[in-house]
């Protein structure tokens, strides 16, 4: 289960199978799982305890608009660059730093740093600002200086 929807659940608080189908972010039939029912009873026995810590999730801004585009384009390159260096896509970049590199050139992200920034950040910021580009040669994804 994507963390999004780990947030959702503490946040919701289901009480029932029924309050995991109106949740956006988690999957579609999980309250009706055996792993749904045991959550529910785990979150009333933690949710009981007057002592839990409390934690506060503070979700990122929405993306600017227009971004959409850019984000699915990074995304593309990041799996073109992953196949390359023979490295999982995760380990290069998350979903929100592609979002992240896509609204900022300057993010805080570890894509721009290190290793990361060689095999993927340069040149999604060159992607960015039309230094690169991409095409399909012969079915195959392509990627070129400009």
């Amino acid at each position: 289960m994507k963390d999004e929807a780990l947030y959702e659940i503490a946040e919701q608080r289901p009480k029932n199978a029924a309050d995991f189908d109106r949740m956006r972010a988690v999957p579609r039939g999980f309250g009706n799982s055996r792993a749904a029912g045991e959550l529910i009873q785990a979150l009333d026995r933690a949710f009981s305890d007057p002592n839990r810590p409390v934690f506060k999730y503070d979700r990122p801004p929405p993306l600017p608009s227009g971004l959409g585009p850019t984000v699915e384009l990074l995304k593309v390159l990041l799996r073109y660059e992953a196949e390359r260096h023979n490295v999982a896509p995760r380990l290069i970049a998350s979903a929100p730093e592609v979002e992240s590199i896509a609204a900022d050139d300057n993010a805080d992200v570890p894509a721009l740093k290190g290793w990361r920034r060689e095999v993927f950040g340069e040149r999604a910021l060159a992607l960015k600002h039309g230094k690169l580009a991409m095409k399909l040669k012969d079915g195959k994804v392509s990627v070129d200086n400009v």
